[in-house]
């Protein structure tokens, strides 16, 4: 199961909700106990563990893009996963940058079809597809990669890798 965190910074006093009215099958929760009282946060998640027609991840990230502008203070975003699993770091590396390329044109769709189409074993699309798509929504411009990088690098074993990566939209 994967989980998609978005991240509100709060006053620690305050108690902020948030209601999404997202499609069905989707289902977001506010996690206040995930972080100790004292880390000023609250996480709102989406947990997905199958996959949602492109339609819905747009739906979804309208939603979330709204809600984040009712809110209306200062919103971190944060999709996760792994890219490739279990696959030469030359073949991982080849599938995760053709993924890699449509983070870093924010193609939300370009990214979700290409994963889907080819294949590849990226276990986050769901969310990584939502939270680029609810960013653009919010008026993201640019995208980078911070670094790209493999389990051989740690294993030493290149043959049967995932891939990691990082990136800032904003």
């Amino acid at each position: 199961m994967q989980i998609c965190n978005i991240i509100a910074a709060r006053n620690p006093l305050a108690v902020d909700t948030c209601v999404l009215s997202l499609p069905e099958g989707i289902n977001l929760c506010l996690d206040t106990c995930s972080s100790p009282p004292d880390y000023n946060m609250k996480h709102l998640q989406c947990p997905f563990c199958i996959h949602i027609p492109y339609a819905d991840c747009i739906s979804a990230a309208k939603e979330i893009a709204e809600a984040i502008r009712t809110y209306n203070k200062p919103v971190l975003m944060v999709a996760s996963t792994d890219m490739t699993h279990y696959e030469s770091r030359k073949s991982a590396s080849h599938k995760d940058h053709l993924a890699l390329d449509h983070i870093l044109s924010l193609d939300p769709e370009g990214l979700y079809n290409t994963v889907i189409g080819q294949r590849i074993s990226m276990c986050g699309i769901m969310p990584t597809t939502i939270v680029l798509a609810a960013a653009l929504d919010l008026g993201a411009t640019q995208a980078e990669l911070i670094r790209y990088t493999d389990s051989g690098e740690t294993s030493g074993d290149i043959q049967q890798v995932v891939g990691y990566a990082g990136c800032v939209i904003s």
